[in-house]
């Protein structure tokens, strides 16, 4: 029955492709034409990219059809390319067209354990390295303070001016993800032959992102975390830890848990790995306390506030309902890691 749940949404991902030009719209009609949120039809730049795009990538390279999986390789790589030249297009959010978002990119490191897992023609264990190490330098770059720790959700593009907006519950996405991220590839260059084995360049970057990473995390906790009503802010200004939203979204706290996990995975000293049990500790512990809900299959309330604690009728950055995806997926990581953990612990 999965098999072919994955052949028909594969086969369904295809086709959205070829009626809309090669580009995947975020909402689709019964004929799989791009649509609005107003039900009128849209056309998409052949320019642009955007997290649906990210997503079919990620499942057509998942599907095990080799002949999908290339055509997931080809719509990751115009996603990247895309993604650098300030195309991403995100119709949930309002900021304006020359302000540059790094969620594109946090977005695209959880290809990345596919991307290297799959036996593709079109790419190798050392470009997808190589592409990974890119992508640190470039986020780490450009939406990183390293003194301060402190994280930017936006830029201008021209200027590379960072712009005061910080989302917790994205760090915490990038930080999971990213960390995925390099355990997959290295531990597939741990079978790979000489010509694929990582270069210095790109176990640099790598180093760099897991010393900074955790970092961010800690400033998404430090800053954003609500102990009174137990959850993590929509919105933080990072240059003065001013709450801009007090809203407390419920998928916050599952991506807080997988970047805590991934972060216990990555080699650490004593006191860091201290602080990261803390953070997972307490988001797990508040997200099921708190969040889900009884009455609807445990599906969790979508938004708490941060004045009240009491649930709050708003569907946080979409109108469309979420399909669990920061639920599922990050606690189904977390779980894995914390398995691996506990199975390489040596017998009391």
């Amino acid at each position: 029955m999965l098999e072919a749940y994955v052949r028909n949404q594969n086969r369904a991902i295809l086709d959205i492709l070829d009626t809309n030009n090669g580009r995947v719209p975020f909402r689709v009609d019964r004929k799989l034409r791009g649509i609005g949120a107003d039900g009128n039809g849209v056309s998409l730049s052949p320019e642009g990219c955007n997290a649906s795009e990210l997503f079919c990538a990620k499942a057509l390279l998942a599907g095990g059809k080799s002949d999908e999986a290339e055509t997931g390789v080809r719509l990751f790589r115009q996603y990247i390319e895309s993604a650098l030249a300030n195309g991403y297009e995100d119709d949930t959010a309002d900021y304006a067209a020359d302000l540059h978002a790094e969620s594109p990119f946090m977005l695209s490191f959880a290809a990345f354990e596919y991307l290297v897992a799959s036996r593709l023609s079109n790419g190798t264990l050392r470009e997808w390295s190589e592409l990974a190490a890119r992508l640190f330098d470039y986020v780490l770059d450009n939406f990183y303070e390293p003194g301060s720790h402190r994280f930017f959700e936006l830029i201008d593009f021209g200027s590379r001016e960072k712009q005061p907006v910080f989302l917790p519950g994205h760090a915490c996405e990038l930080v999971g993800l990213g960390l995925q991220a390099i355990r997959a590839i290295e531990r597939a260059g741990s079978t790979a032959n000489e010509s694929e084995k990582l270069v210095a360049k790109t176990n640099r970057a790598f180093e760099r992102a897991r010393r900074e990473l955790p970092e961010i995390l800690f400033t998404a906790y430090a800053t954003g975390y609500d102990h009174e009503h137990g959850g993590m802010y929509q919105s933080v200004d990072p240059t003065t830890g001013k709450i801009i939203s007090t809203d407390l979204p419920w998928w916050c706290l599952p991506e807080a848990m997988r970047a805590a996990a991934q972060g216990l995975g990555a080699a650490c000293n004593g006191a860091t790995r201290d602080r990261l049990l803390e953070i997972l500790v307490t988001s797990s512990n508040d997200y099921f306390e708190y969040y889900p809900n009884e009455k609807m299959l445990l599906f969790p309330f979508r938004t708490r506030s941060g004045e009240t604690g009491e649930v709050k009728n708003l569907m946080p950055v979409v109108p469309e309902a979420d399909p669990l995806y920061h639920t599922n997926l990050a606690v189904l990581d977390m779980m894995s890691v914390l398995s691996e953990l506990s199975s390489s612990q040596p017998s009391p």
